[in-house]
């Protein structure tokens, strides 16, 4: 090889080195920021009610116990909830994401604030998330379906420990 071929491989390294550093992409965000949470920390949370559409539930926290078994977990679970997405800013027929007059709405207050409002709609069609909004806004947001099978859990325990 050449001095003027050596020159200009090292010429053609130098410039895709330098276009790699240029471009290499920033770091990369956290994981979990808390505004893409659904719900903030929920450790102060005095009862938790759960309107089904058809009935409604309310579970309270006294001495530090919940009257019912599976509702830290709820809680757990809806703190720990990222948004995966916005799925409709502004949505033109909410009941597409099944959300309605007998949708779920959840509501889990503290002794003096409510700390989270949502109305649960259905799964997606893939049945990997849940389609959600903040009660008194309008998009519908899209989070794991741990909160449907957390609520499930919920939901079978009040039904076969409720005496008609």
């Amino acid at each position: 090889m050449t001095v003027r071929g050596t020159v200009a491989l090292g010429a053609v390294f130098a410039l895709l080195a330098g276009y790699l550093v240029l471009t290499t992409p920033s770091a990369p965000t956290p994981p979990l920021e808390r505004e893409a949470a659904l719900a903030p920390a929920l450790g102060a949370a005095s009862s938790v009610e759960i309107d089904w559409g058809s009935s409604a539930t309310r579970v309270a926290r006294h001495q530090g116990h919940w009257a019912e078994p599976g509702v830290d977990d709820l809680l757990d679970a809806l703190a720990s909830l990222p948004v995966l997405g916005v799925i409709d800013p502004t949505p033109s027929d909410p009941a597409l994401y099944g959300f309605g007059p007998d949708a779920l709405r959840l509501r889990v207050r503290s002794d003096d604030a409510e700390l989270a409002a949502l109305e649960v709609g259905a799964l997606n069609p893939a049945a990997t998330g849940v389609y959600v909004r903040r009660i008194g806004q309008a998009p519908v947001l899209l989070v794991g379906a741990l909160l449907h099978w957390e609520l499930e859990k919920i939901r079978r325990v009040v039904s076969t420990t409720t005496s008609p």
